[in-house]
Order: C-alpha cells, then sequence, then structure tokens
C-alpha cells in the first residue's frame, strides 16, 4: 500500500473584507464628519455593488461597524 500524501487546509474563521470595500466606509468618517443612518445605509449598498464577494457583509455587521466608529470618536 502506498501512502498518500494529504494537505489539511483550515477554514478560514472569519470573512475579511477586502480593501475596496474599508476604503468606501472609511468615506463615512472623513474630516470627523459623522453620518447619518440614510448615508450608512447609502454606502453600504454601494459596497454591495461594487465590491464583489461581500454578500456575507450584512446591514447588521455594517452598522455595528459605524457604531463602532462612533464610540470611538
Amino acid at each position: 500500500m502506498s501512502s498518500a500524501s494529504t494537505t489539511i487546509t483550515t477554514p478560514r474563521s472569519r470573512h475579511v473584507l477586502p480593501r475596496e470595500a474599508k476604503s468606501l466606509r472609511e468615506v463615512l468618517y472623513l474630516g470627523g464628519h459623522m453620518p447619518t443612518l440614510a448615508e450608512k445605509r447609502a454606502i453600504y449598498d454601494i459596497m454591495l455593488l461594487l465590491v464583489p464577494g461581500i454578500s456575507w457583509y450584512t446591514p447588521k455587521h455594517h452598522f455595528n461597524w459605524c457604531l463602532t466608529r462612533e464610540h470611538e470618536a
């Protein structure tokens, strides 16, 4: 019997938002601006349209990130 070499890859434990998407959401807070709910939603919608592969990034993820960002300010 020959032993076959196997490579075990572990799945990523978390999704990573691409740089393009991160750049888009950073626009919300340029110059200390505090965005409205409508502005946050608009950027979220733009992110989903322009950045492929982020269907996992839900409104909950986005608004939680925004809230954290605002608490840090």
